[in-house]
């Protein structure tokens, strides 16, 4: 039986009280990430801390049945305003910059299709223009960017030294 699609879950944003389900939700997409072959992505992230502060500026939420807000079927933070991770990628460079918003810490619980559509158009709706990043070995997510209409851009250096894949969608 196929999955239910994410346009049967609401947007809300992620409180307090979800915190335990949202670090299993995201245990599970690090060992999901991780038998894809990408072990390398958020070994010890996204850490509680982390969490609460996304939560006091409300910059992260959660996809919740309509009938069962408890219940987390995905999470993913919004951060408004420019993003200095990517003010200065190494390779690439972004098509414009107009004021945009940035996408992370996307994680799903695999329940419905078409999350990341959801969350892009959520996304868009602050100010018609996304940028994210991903793991050049994430390749669900690259698969997903791909089908949402997403340009690939090029590549930023995080301050762990880390690359990133960057990629761009605008309304």
């Amino acid at each position: 039986m196929a999955h239910p699609s994410a346009e049967e879950l609401k947007i809300r944003p992620l409180k307090y009280s979800d915190l335990d389900e949202a670090m299993a939700l995201y245990a599970h997409a690090r060992q999901y990430m991780a038998d894809e072959g990408n072990d390398i992505q958020w070994q010890d992230e996204p850490r509680l801390e982390e969490l609460m502060t996304l939560i006091s500026k409300h910059e992260i939420y959660a996809l919740t049945p309509f009938n069962a807000d408890n219940q987390l079927a995905a999470i993913f933070a919004v951060h408004q305003g420019e993003d200095p991770s990517y003010t200065a990628p190494i390779e690439g460079a972004w098509p414009n910059s107009e004021p945009y918003v940035s996408v992370h810490r996307l994680a799903s619980s695999g329940t419905h299709r078409k999350v990341f559509e959801r969350v892009s158009r959520f996304a868009l709706g602050f100010t018609g223009r996304v940028r994210i990043d991903t793991h050049a070995k994430n390749q669900s997510m690259k698969s997903a960017l791909r089908r949402t209409g997403y340009e690939r851009c090029g590549v930023i250096r995080l301050a762990d030294e880390s690359l990133r894949d960057i990629y761009y969608l605008e309304q």
